[in-house]
């Protein structure tokens, strides 16, 4: 057999490097210059008029009908915004209307509840009713009652003469006390007749006198009468009297406010209900 033997190739020799040389500074760079700023300038207008021209291809009745059209339909539009705005103001109207009618409708329904109970108690009305008109006739009558006996602890008050009296009496309303001075304007709400017997004409003076210091209850004492008989001398005189004199007895049959009112109110009640709900109908 055969032997096949290779020999290695010799190695290729290598160069050796040389060495780096040092790299010589660069030069500075110039500074750089800025560049003008370029202007442009805009493009030329397509028509240098600023009215530009155009172009309508559609004849003048063509136009004058789209016109027209449009107007019909922007009045078409704002008649119909109007139209929406009064049916709403017609329905607030008519629900404001109707909550009114319903209020009335109420109102007649409780007046005609209470004329109706009325006209079932009419008996009873008319008897409170009579109560409170009496209540007021007798108020009426003892309203000017005098209390005599306030009058006679007056007149034995000023009595210091040691007269007797032998009546003392009203006189008929609206007489007026005659009075010494006739154009004075009285204070007084009635007049009294008064008799007595004095012991003598200067003690009917005097009683006189003496009436006429205390104004509370007797004002404006006026003899209108004076004879001499025997020891004595009988007078009669007038004296007029205030509000101290009254009894107060119109007082306690008066009505009050609420008895009043319920006499009023209680007068013709049927007519104006049959009224209302004619009304309400």
């Amino acid at each position: 057999m055969a032997t096949i033997t290779t020999e290695p190739k010799p190695g290729k020799a290598r160069k050796p490097k040389p060495e780096p040389r040092p790299k010589a500074p660069r030069e500075p760079k110039p500074p750089k210059t800025p560049k003008a700023a370029v202007v442009k300038t805009p493009p030329a207008p397509v028509w240098s008029s600023a009215v530009k021209p155009s172009l309508v291809l559609l004849p003048v009745k063509a136009r004058g009908l789209k016109a027209r059209r449009k107007a019909v339909r922007q009045s078409l539009f704002m008649g119909l915004g109007m139209l929406g705005l009064t049916a709403a103001g017609y329905l607030v109207v008519l629900a404001g209307v109707a909550g009114a009618q319903n209020e009335v409708n109420k109102e007649s329904a409780i007046t005609t509840a209470a004329s109706d109970y009325l006209a079932q108690h009419r008996d009873v009305q008319d008897y409170a009713n009579g109560f409170v008109e009496r209540k007021a006739a007798a108020s009426d009558v003892l309203r000017d009652d005098v209390s005599y006996s306030k009058v006679v602890q007056a007149i034995q008050r000023a009595n210091t003469v040691g007269a007797v009296f032998t009546s003392v009496k009203t006189v008929a309303p609206g007489t007026q006390c005659m009075s010494s001075s006739p154009f004075a304007t009285s204070s007084s709400l009635g007049c009294l007749d008064v008799a007595g017997k004095a012991p003598s004409v200067a003690a009917v003076s005097q009683l006189v006198a003496a009436l006429n210091q205390d104004k509370t209850m007797l004002t404006e004492p006026y003899l209108t009468e004076s004879t001499s008989e025997g020891a004595g001398v009988e007078f009669k005189l007038t004296v007029g009297h205030t509000g101290q004199a009254l009894s107060g007895k119109g007082d306690k049959f008066k009505p009050s406010p609420e008895e009043m009112s319920s006499l009023d109110s209680a007068t013709d009640t049927t007519t104006p209900a049959v009224a209302v709900q004619g009304e309400s109908k």
